[in-house]
């Protein structure tokens, strides 16, 4: 009890200490407040940040392990499958890059789909048919992973199917597209309406608009 009201009695003081002071020396009190403020609240971001990579640099140095042990024992087929995961992780841990080659996106949608079609079996497949004169052509990371996995889940995870992706040179520039025969998106699915919405395709969308123009991004 007497701890709080001298703690009361202080923070009164420095009150009245304020009011008192002239104006100027005040604003630059003020502003050191502030400033001592923003390092603690940058000492903080800082731990977050860290704490953030521990865990995925920790998960991706167990895959590793994992596939080491899965070779030892003769068994190719997780090892394969583990190592297409780390992959995928070492790719998401490159957080610094924005752009990419479009040739490592085709790399990493291969070891996706390598994932998906064990999952899937025979239902879900994947065919690739993408310009090699393309592959140092730059592009937003994560572009056509999102596109493939909607395409999967809105098209083909009910009734399966196969998912074409192609990469080609156009007379209006470079065009990357995704398509699937599967069953298409049930309205019912989002209410009984006919738009549906996904924020993997506005997070591509976005970027796009961010790194060309809004209209690359409405085709």
């Amino acid at each position: 009890k007497y701890e709080k009201q001298l703690e009361e009695s202080e923070q009164r003081l420095a009150d009245l200490q304020m009011q008192i002071m002239d104006p100027a020396l005040a604003s630059d009190y003020t502003k050191l407040m502030e400033l001592e403020e923003q390092k603690k609240l940058a000492t903080s971001m800082e731990l977050k940040a860290l704490q953030s990579q521990i865990n995925p640099h920790f998960l991706f140095n167990t895959l590793s392990t994992i596939a080491a042990l899965a070779h030892e024992e003769q068994a190719p087929l997780s090892e394969d499958l583990i190592l297409r995961l780390s992959n995928f992780f070492r790719y998401s841990l490159e957080s610094d890059e924005k752009i990419v080659a479009l040739g490592r996106e085709i790399g990493l949608l291969r070891d996706y789909m390598e994932l998906q079609e064990t999952r899937y079996g025979d239902r879900i497949t994947m065919e690739v048919h993408a310009d090699p004169a393309l592959s140092d052509v730059p592009v937003p990371k994560f572009i056509l992973q999102p596109l493939v996995e909607n395409a999967i889940i809105h098209g083909l995870k009910e009734c399966g199917g196969l998912v074409r992706v192609r990469t080609f040179r156009g007379h209006r520039g470079i065009t990357i597209m995704v398509t699937d025969n599967g069953c298409g998106f049930c309205p019912q699915q989002s209410g009984g309406t006919t738009a549906h919405h996904s924020v993997g395709l506005d997070n591509i969308r976005e970027r796009i608009c961010l790194l060309y123009t809004s209209d690359a991004a409405d085709e």
